[in-house]
């Protein structure tokens, strides 16, 4: 299968699953706020964030190993293949150790961390090595996986994982609705059945990869024989260790300061409740495009500079799109899709000046993501001061300002750490050690498109105004009016950056002839 036939079968396997994870994400969400409550809700994510920090002994060691297998699988050198994934199995082997060891010293401190919260502890606790041990599945259980992702064939994870996904959270919410009993009783059902379908899972995917690849005979053991000769992957992985850190800080703080500036957990859930319709939103666009990363190591592979440009010049366009439908979208459609889903007494809704600075770091978090696609993909990963100047730049205003001004200090702080590595540097560093060209060409194209997203922004606002559109009360009202203001604002959107960039009107011109293509078949 070729190398744009194998992204398009990724693309839209994501798309379908993200689509029906989507909207369970939203159901599920409503019930675990109505029945276990805000605080529980809110210490979910806390402890998935905690969770996340204990990840960072991965320090990237997968983004190491899959660039190492980009040449290997274009060769079909099964022997190095079988080596390297040995690798991963005993580097993954320890991690799942360290893990381990770390995660029973952590939960020590979990009295003190949410001391005065309003939780047990012993739901605390419940929860922590719950999720804990479904966090080391990957390392013991799902390491082979990884073959899928280098591969191109992550729709295959893609499907069993949205599938176990789907099936358990019909079983949570089942519990949960009809399920009369306990706090306790209810949240242990809650967390049997991820525990459960967490193994479930593990069996499926390694029955997979063993059809697809009946050859793959991956050991710890030999891994561990063959350290010395890969010298290059555990370098990879030093540098990717520091990029861990400064993608941890990023993504995954913000609610831990939040809980531990706050005097209970429902700061948490009502911040949480918009990343989490964000991170779903983007992650259904993303569908498309975000298993293009093996698909760009195997052109890069073939050593085509000036198509590689092009590719990202063209995916670039595709993402600054998205990034400008997302926010000008979500600026007006999550605030009354809030009101539905949770209530209407306005309890969940966040103060204007948050959300406003939520959304821009959701649409700096979107228009960098081509950057580090082609950074990974190219295994420039030597800056390992970039992230640790991120993460600190990141804590130290989230943390002062967040206990000087709440909140919106906290993912203020985010803003400016991801402008000036994001946005500044990423940019600058891919196009002078990959492209080997001036970067001023990219800081145009971003001030170009930028502008552009914000004139069409406020001549939107100013539309919605002048008509004075109701605000929608039922999911039905709500699900036409963004219909209706997605499609127009994408159109807008789309022939102004056709008006001002050459980039977007030849991947305008790409993705007609395929789909022109795709109907003349038919």
């Amino acid at each position: 299968m070729s190398r744009i036939k194998k992204s398009i079968k990724n693309g839209w396997v994501a798309v379908v699953m993200n689509l029906l994870l989507l909207l369970l994400a939203f159901i599920s969400r409503k019930v675990i706020i109505d029945s276990l409550g805000d605080n529980i809700t809110g210490l979910n994510s806390t402890l998935y964030d905690l969770l996340g920090f204990l990840n960072l002994a991965e320090m990237g060691v997968l983004s190491a190993v899959a660039f190492s297998l980009y040449k290997p699988l274009h060769d079909n050198d099964e022997k190095e293949i079988n080596n390297i994934v040995s690798i991963l199995s005993y580097i993954y082997r320890n991690i799942g150790f360290i893990i381990l060891g770390a995660g029973v010293i952590l939960s020590l401190f979990l009295p003190m961390l949410f001391s005065g919260k309003g939780v047990d502890i012993v739901i605390i606790y419940m929860g922590y090595y719950t999720f804990l041990a479904v966090n080391l599945f990957s390392y013991f259980l799902n390491y082979k996986q990884n073959i899928l992702i280098a591969d191109q064939q992550n729709w295959v994870i893609v499907s069993t994982l949205g599938f176990v996904n789907i099936v358990k959270i019909i079983l949570q919410v089942t519990v949960l609705y009809y399920v009369n009993e306990s706090l306790y009783i209810k949240y242990f059902c809650y967390l049997a059945l991820e525990l459960i379908f967490g193994v479930i899972y593990s069996a499926i995917i390694n029955k997979r990869v063993a059809k697809i690849y009946p050859w793959l005979r991956p050991s710890w053991r030999l891994g561990r024989e063959l350290k010395g000769n890969y010298t290059s992957i555990f370098k990879r992985v030093k540098q990717l260790f520091s990029h861990k850190i400064g993608n941890f800080v990023l993504t995954q703080t913000d609610s831990i300061v939040i809980s531990v500036i706050s005097s209970s957990f429902l700061a948490v859930t009502i911040y949480t409740n918009y990343i989490i319709i964000f991170s779903r939103l983007t992650r259904l666009f993303f569908g498309a495009f975000d298993n293009i990363g093996a698909g760009i190591g195997n052109l890069i592979a073939e050593g085509e500079s000036k198509k590689v440009l092009s590719t990202y010049r063209e995916l670039n366009s595709i993402f600054f799109l998205i990034a400008g439908v997302v926010v000008i979208c979500g600026y007006h459609l999550t605030n009354p899709f809030i009101e539905i889903w949770l209530g209407e007494d306005g309890k969940f809704i966040i103060d204007n000046y948050i959300y406003i600075v939520i959304l821009f770091n959701i649409y700096i978090s979107i228009i960098r993501r081509v950057s580090e696609l082609f950074i990974n993909a190219n295994g420039l990963f030597s800056d390992v001061w970039a992230p640790w100047t991120e993460a600190a730049i990141n804590l130290t205003i989230s943390i002062v300002a967040g206990y000087k001004f709440g909140v919106i200090g906290v993912v203020t702080g985010t803003l400016i750490s991801t402008f000036i590595i994001g946005v500044i540097w990423k940019p600058f560093f891919l196009f002078s050690r990959s492209f080997k060209l001036n970067t001023w060409g990219y800081y145009k194209i971003l001030l170009k498109y930028t502008t552009t997203t914000a004139v069409i922004y406020f001549a939107v606002h100013l539309i919605l105004r002048a008509i004075t559109i109701e605000t929608p009360t039922t999911y039905i009202e709500w699900f036409i009016y963004a219909s209706l203001l997605t499609s127009s604002v994408t159109i807008l959107l789309l022939i102004s950056f056709m008006a001002v960039d050459s980039s977007t009107r030849f991947m305008f011109k790409r993705l007609y002839n395929l789909l022109l293509s795709k109907v003349k078949r038919v």
